[in-house]
């Protein structure tokens, strides 16, 4: 592979499926945990979800939540490296950004001529229409299995 970066025509022969054979079939030391990682991927062994909660308001960010992680951790005796096989993800799910039943334009029934848009108190005191227009998901997630 490496003589193919010095010439321009086999560079151009590249492609992923050439590298990914390349290490897959490899057997030198140096790729191994490449070969690893490669067929974690194959097998679609990705990540165990550890841990997960959703939140209206979640102020922290996913530094600060792995700083976290790895501080409580130095206490435990884990047999994960936390900094290297543990992520924070999160996942927001925002229904259009504010509350768009606001900017909805509604007909009277009785009266067709009347149109109104919904106040937030009348949003509010809804029954039907959720109350929150956003959530945040926290996730926590290991590489290993059974961990």
């Amino acid at each position: 592979m490496s003589q193919m970066l010095e010439d321009p025509e086999e560079f151009e022969k590249l492609t992923e499926v050439k590298i990914e054979h390349s290490i897959q079939f490899s057997r030198g030391v140096a790729l191994e945990k490449a070969r690893g990682i490669l067929d974690r991927i194959n097998c679609r062994e990705f990540y165990n979800k550890v841990f997960s909660k959703d939140y209206l308001v979640f102020r922290k960010t996913v530094q600060v939540c792995k700083k976290e992680l790895v501080e409580m951790s130095k206490s435990m005796q884990l047999s994960v490296d936390v900094e290297q096989d543990v992520a924070v993800m999160f996942r927001k799910i925002n229904m259009g950004g504010g509350s768009p039943l606001e900017k909805v334009v509604f007909h009277e029934k009785s009266e067709p001529k009347i149109h109104f848009r919904m106040s937030k108190e009348m949003i509010k005191k809804s029954t039907v229409i959720p109350s929150e227009t956003s959530k945040v998901t926290v996730m926590v997630v290991c590489r290993k299995k059974g961990e």
